[in-house]
């Protein structure tokens, strides 16, 4: 099992009382699994993938277990999580205009996650982000890096 969740209930507090954003939820994805979450909006689908990734904040109070390869999300440092992030575990989000700076371009964008996740020299950045771009499928990478979000249609930005 590559991701096991088990009773994974997540609560805010507020001046206004307690929010139980999710109520045990459980699932288990195999690797080469894919697994949707549906729900009406507001149901606690992105809470509970943000449970997953580790963004949530330190005042959300988190039950359940959620197990990455075996290991306990919760017992990851903040290395460990950014490692984690990005190299073996990412959301993709609904709505691509959300995720991506509208004033910087594309091929900046990713090329800054490469250097996050790795150590490469500028050139092996730049080349690292064109096999990025032709491994989803857009075609003419260089053009790609060089255009801003609102200059790609939406399925090419959540590519």
């Amino acid at each position: 099992v590559l991701l096991s969740v088990a009773g994974l209930s997540v609560s805010f507090f507020t001046p206004r009382g307690t929010i139980r954003a999710v109520r045990d939820a459980s699932f288990e994805v195999a690797r080469g699994e894919v697994l949707g979450i549906v729900g009406e909006s507001g149901c606690g689908k992105s809470t509970a993938a943000f449970a997953i990734m580790g963004y949530l904040p330190k005042t959300a109070e988190i039950e359940g277990s959620i197990l990455f390869e075996g290991k306990s999300i919760s017992d990851l440092d903040a290395n460990e999580l950014r490692s984690l992030r990005g190299n073996r575990i990412a959301m993709v989000y609904q709505d691509p205009t959300t995720s991506l700076n509208p004033s910087m371009k594309i091929g900046l964008q990713v090329a800054e996650v490469v250097l996050e996740h790795m150590d490469l020299s500028s050139s092996q950045i730049s080349d690292r982000v064109i096999e990025l771009f032709e491994s989803v499928g857009l075609a003419d990478p260089d053009e790609i890096g060089n255009r801003y979000p609102h200059e790609l249609s939406g399925g090419m930005q959540q590519r």
